[in-house]
């Protein structure tokens, strides 16, 4: 009976602790709720992206797993921010306020081919004016057609001239009409010089020869020779005519030309002391004829060591292939020596320039001796 009665009381206590824990329980879970509110309140109004410290505790009705860690809800993502703007270069507008211009760049032109070449041969030499064209080329083949007629059969001349200079320049008279005629810088005028000109571009061209500017051609030269001085016509008996032209016409055509110039030293032109080297160059001479390959070209003179006094100078001479053989460069060489100074020039006053092997073959015949007379250096 004791015991019986000793269970009772600890029973009501029993229910008695789990009333009260039942609703301290009930008061925990509104505390919970309570607390979760408000808390997402506040960091509703005061969103952080820094996480929660690891000692504080998020509250939840739900039942979340406890390996995982709890999702930030949606509210509480931090939009990115925007990137700053970028700054624009400047070149544009440097660009659309500068006064330089900009320059453009060129365009290639397309080519064009103007020949078709099948094998031909693009550029022939004439053998009779030696001209270099090329025969699809109408142009260079009415330039070759001009200067071959020119070539051979002399340049023409204007009437109203011919006919002026006959009458007060003319120094010879052929008997078939033919006369030859100089010119200088001192004493003619210079249209008459101009034409005169044309005709040595042609014997220049023709001879292979240096060409001579017209200040040097027409002007004058200061005369130091004790001879020319004597012989030659001046205002102050100093300077004179340094170059005098003759032209030979023929039938309103110029054909034959002579160059001759004023000149104070020569060298004689001797035979070649060792025998051996004029064997040689016979011998070299009759085998370029034999297999066909003999060129034109100087002949290697030996001339003396001191210098003897001279007065007329040949500077070149010239005949149109069709009048050779006539006997036109001796005709001008006779009117040279007569009429260069105020008086005859002898034979042995007058030298050829470095002669070629035509000139060499005329000088000879005009002198009459092989060697003995004279050549000089321009």
């Amino acid at each position: 009976m004791s015991s019986i009665a000793n269970r009772r009381p600890l029973r009501t206590y029993s229910k008695t602790y789990s009333k009260r824990k039942h609703q301290d329980s009930n008061n925990d879970t509104l505390k919970r709720r309570r607390v979760s509110i408000v808390d997402r309140e506040e960091l509703a109004s005061n969103p952080s992206s820094d996480p929660p410290p690891s000692d504080f505790a998020i509250f939840s009705d739900e039942n979340t797993h406890p390996s995982t860690p709890p999702s930030s809800p949606p509210c509480l993502a931090v939009s990115p921010r925007a990137p700053p703007p970028r700054m624009q270069p400047l070149e544009p507008l440097v660009q659309k306020f500068s006064s330089t211009p900009q320059l453009v760049p060129k365009q290639n032109k397309s080519l064009v081919q103007m020949q078709l070449n099948f094998g031909q041969l693009m550029r022939k030499t004439c053998k009779e004016c030696r001209m270099e064209y090329v025969p699809s080329a109408p142009e260079d083949v009415a330039l070759h057609k001009k200067f071959h007629a020119q070539h051979t059969n002399g340049i023409f001349m204007d009437r109203d001239f011919l006919t002026k200079v006959k009458s007060e320049k003319a120094v010879w008279h052929g008997s078939q009409g033919d006369f030859i005629i100089h010119l200088s810088g001192s004493q003619d005028p210079k249209h008459w010089l101009k034409k005169a000109r044309a005709v040595f571009d042609m014997a220049t061209t023709d001879l292979g020869a240096v060409d001579i500017p017209d200040e040097k051609l027409w002007g004058s030269q200061f005369v130091t020779n004790s001879t020319r001085k004597r012989a030659v016509n001046t205002k102050d008996g100093n300077e004179a005519d340094r170059y005098k032209l003759y032209l030979y016409i023929n039938s309103g055509r110029c054909v034959g030309l002579c160059l001759a110039e004023g000149i104070d030293r020569a060298f004689k032109v001797i035979e070649p002391k060792i025998m051996g080297e004029v064997k040689q160059k016979d011998e070299e001479e009759t085998s370029s004829k034999a297999s066909g390959t003999e060129t034109p070209g100087c002949e290697l003179l030996s001339i003396s060591e001191k210098a003897d006094e001279a007065a007329v100078g040949i500077s070149r001479i010239w005949t149109s292939q069709g009048s050779r053989k006539k006997g036109i460069a001796r005709a001008l060489l006779k009117c040279v020596a007569k009429t260069f100074l105020s008086k005859v020039t002898p034979k042995d006053m007058v030298a050829f320039s470095q002669p070629t092997e035509m000139g060499t073959a005329l000088a000879r015949r005009w002198f009459g001796q092989e060697y003995g007379w004279h050549v000089y250096i321009d």
